[in-house]
Parts: structure tokens; sequence; C-alpha cells
């Protein structure tokens, strides 16, 4: 049977084949954007806070039943979506939607009409694309774009922040309703309104942490790759793509120790899941040209700096109470314009999540973990010393756990803490900048301005965060599906 070689370097690709799968990962383990690591005892998770939906609807739910992952993969239901503070305001997001619009507007009562338009509106443009992925284009077009009823076409041009300036007026409430900005951006103004309603739904429908690292995940996928004569090749990167009369027919392939010394294979079809700028030095220049039309102009998304941190115990319950993922306001943030202007460590909006309070296994049983996020962008890293960039890092990361510890004080149960920058991401994933979500979600970024799967060459597809639906843990799985549906003609 026919062979599907896909390369790895970054997100990972979720493929339900018949065919045989050989696939490349750069890492010493699979892992695309979801690895964990090993320190002290502790395991550390070093991307994922929640992972959305899981619901009936989701398409994701479909698959894995289909791979039976909920019988070897277990996923914890998280305990709230997020607690959001600001100062003295703060706020818990219930993980059912009917109960966090209940709460909201309990506590915003003269806000109760936009309340109710932001929750439906988000809602039906989620459905509408699930109809879009269920039925395809040609169902969409006559049941919905010709008779003038796509909202995807409605609100293809506006962000999230333009919107909720529409229908709300008190900026706490839009602050409480985007306070997981970073989970796809770092501007409300410039972060797709559909993009954002998808993801964001999805997160309301459901919220899980799977039980001992996503490592997991990866690891049962590469599992499914084996069982069915497939195989992963680690610490190996594809250095060439072979190009026949603007058909991929094969690719080289080498180690990272001897990049000089390759290998060569030929398959029917082939997958990449790293950047397009990659992807561009791996093809002749001529071919590389065309390949790039597509996303010529397209920025790429944030990176971030991540604090990993193992406690020396678990956390008092005095000090954490049941929260999980714990976002904190500067207090200088009152209202949503401000937010696109956190450029200083000071100013950034935090994410600290404490995954030792659901049965994550991460820890040893006298330990806990932790972790403290912000969004960042490589230049803040670029020209350094190697000196002045460790002190940096040790600067930035004290900086963080001070501001999180005036919120949640944890400064003196922390025994060990490491740092990893958007050059660490770039370093691991290869994603250039340190990219975490690919391109940036940006209007005109999204959606079916986004690339597809299939590329100008024939027999060559994308399927990653840098394609459409986009980043995330989702976005990458969904991509990866849609891309195998595509060859096999599902």
């Amino acid at each position: 049977m026919a062979s599907l070689t896909v390369s790895e370097s970054g997100y990972t690709v979720v493929t339900c084949s018949e065919q045989k799968v050989l696939k490349f990962v750069a890492q010493i383990q699979n892992s695309g954007f979801e690895p964990a690591f090993q320190r002290f005892g502790c395991t550390i998770e070093a991307s994922l806070h929640e992972i959305d939906g899981l619901d009936e609807n989701d398409i994701k739910t479909l698959y894995f039943k289909e791979l039976d992952v909920f019988n070897h993969v277990d996923f914890l239901r998280l305990p709230e979506l997020y607690f959001v503070c600001r100062g003295v305001n703060n706020f818990v997001f219930p993980t059912q939607k009917v109960h966090a619009i209940e709460k909201l507007k309990k506590h915003f009562p003269d806000e109760k009409n936009g309340i109710d338009k932001y929750f439906k509106l988000i809602s039906d443009l989620k459905e509408e694309v699930d109809f879009l992925s269920k039925f395809g284009f040609s169902a969409y077009y006559s049941n919905k774009y010709q008779n003038g009823n796509s909202m995807l076409l409605k609100y293809s041009h506006l962000s999230i922040g333009q919107y909720l300036d529409t229908i709300i007026q008190n900026e706490w409430l839009k602050l409480i309703l985007l306070a997981n900005i970073s989970y796809y951006h770092d501007d409300p103004y410039s972060l797709s309104l559909i993009y954002f309603s998808i993801a964001q739904e999805s997160y309301y429908r459901g919220c899980w942490y799977i039980k001992g690292g996503s490592q997991r995940l990866s690891d049962y996928f590469v599992n499914i790759i084996k069982r069915n004569g497939g195989e992963v090749i680690t610490k190996h990167l594809v250095t060439n793509i072979l190009i026949e009369k603007n058909q991929a027919i094969g690719l080289k392939y080498a180690s990272k120790n001897n990049l000089l010394q390759s290998s060569t294979i030929f398959a029917q079809n082939i997958i990449s899941n790293t950047a397009f700028a990659n992807m561009e030095k791996m093809l002749p220049p001529n071919v590389a040209s065309c390949f790039m039309q597509n996303v010529k102009g397209f920025r790429e998304s944030c990176s971030c700096v991540s604090i990993y941190l193992i406690f020396k115990q678990k956390l008092p319950k005095e000090i954490i109470g049941s929260q999980y993922s714990v976002i904190i306001y500067p207090e200088h943030i009152n209202n949503l314009k401000n937010i696109s202007a956190n450029n200083h460590y000071q100013d950034k909006i935090i994410n600290f999540v404490y995954y030792s309070q659901v049965d994550s296994t991460l820890a040893a049983a006298d330990k806990s973990v932790g972790v403290i996020t912000v969004t960042d962008y490589s230049f803040n890293w670029d020209n350094l010393t190697p000196n002045n960039y460790q002190q940096l890092k040790k600067d930035i990361a004290q900086l963080l756990i001070n501001r999180v510890s005036k919120t949640i004080p944890i400064s003196n149960y922390i025994e060990k803490y490491e740092v990893a920058t958007p050059k660490t991401i770039e370093k691991f994933t290869l994603n250039p900048k340190g990219s975490i979500y690919g391109f940036s979600q940006f209007p005109n970024q999204s959606g079916s301005y986004r690339p597809k799967n299939a590329t100008a060459i024939s027999n060559l597809y994308m399927a990653s965060a840098w394609t459409n639906p986009g980043g995330g843990f989702s976005g990458a799985i969904v991509s990866g599906l849609m891309c195998a549906n595509e060859i096999l003609n599902i």
C-alpha cells in the first residue's frame, strides 16, 4: 500500500489513514508542541494548560472514539475555566456555559442584553463552522452563503475587541470575557472574532487536562502509527523535498548529529507540519516561490515566556483555594485598549496554572508543579551575550514570581524553577521567532484567508498551526484530520 510520509518539527499531526505512515521528528521524542520533560522527580508540562471541547459535537470526540483514545488516555475535567483577578476585583469563570451566563448576569445586571448577544453569536458562529466541516462547502454555499445567511462572511473582517465594544459598556466585564486571550493572541483589536468564537465556544463546552501530561496523547498516537505498520524516526531532520514536474515524490533526511549524510525516501504523499518558512528552504528555488505565494506578507504569532515551577510541597488551600488556572491583570489595565500596549513584563497579563490542583500525576507525592506564562516576542531576546541572556531569564523569572505572589503567595514554596523563552521555543520546535500559534489570527489571516492543507505542489500537504483552522491543541489536531480526509477523499 502507498506510503504516507509526515515531516514533523512542530505540532503533532493526527492522521486517520489506512496507509502506511513514516514520521520524522526533530526532537528526542515524539511531542510537537506539547512536550513534557523530567526534573527532580516531576514531569514538567511544557505548553498545555487546558484542552477544550470533547463534547458530543466536537470533531475531536468523533475521531478520538474511532481511535479508541478515551480508553487509553484519561481526561480530567477542570474545576473552572479560569479565575481572573485585577487588584481587588476577581471572578471565577465556571466551566459550564449556563452557569457562566447566570453568574455574569448576576454580577453585571445592566449588561444582560450584551451578555446574551455575546454568547449567542459565538455559539452561532461555532455551529456554522461545524456545519461547514460536517457537510462541506457545497452544502454550506447553498444553505447559508447563497441565501445571504453566512455569518462567517458577515463577521470575517471584525475583531473580538471591536465586536465587544458594540455590545458591552462595562470594561471589567470585557476583561473577564477576554481574560484567556493569550490562548490565541495578545491583542483583542487584531484577533479575529470568528477564530476567537470558535475556540472559546469549544472551551465553554468542555475544559480538560490530560492525566500524566499531554505527552500521553502524543505517545498514544505513535502507538497507533506503529501498530498499523508505520514508523516514527526521532532526532532527524528533513532537509529537502524532492520535486519532479511540480509533484512531490519524496524527501531527504538526516540525523541532527550528522546533517551531511542524508538518506532518501520516496512516497505518494508528503505532509509537513513545520513552518512555511522552513519548507521554503527545503524546496528548489523555482518551486519555493510558488509554494510561498499564498502566505506572502503573513506575520507570525506571538511567542511566550514560561517559568516552570517545582514546589516543595502541595500549596496550602488557604493560599490557592480550588483554583487551577489563575489569570492576573496588572491594575493599570482597566480596559481592552490597554491590553495591546503591554510590552513590558511588568505590564503583561499573567497566566499561572497549578497542575497539582487536579490529579495530574505530574509531581511526586510530596511535591507539586505549576507554570507562569506571559506572551512575548523573540526580538526582546535578540543580540544578547550568553551571560546577559541568562541574567535576563533570572530577572524576568523573579519579576513574574513576585507579581504572582502578590495574589497567591507562592515564592516561599518554590524549590526549583526553569525558564523557557522564545529562543527556547524556536530551538525545540523550529518555529520561526518562537511562534506558538503559527500565523497570527488577524482577521485577514484567519478562516478562509488561512492556508489550506493542499499546496501548489501536487502530493505535498501542510497540516499544523500554520494552516486552517490555526494554532492551539485542537487547531493542530483538526488540521491533521482535515488533511488526512482530503488525501483519502473522505
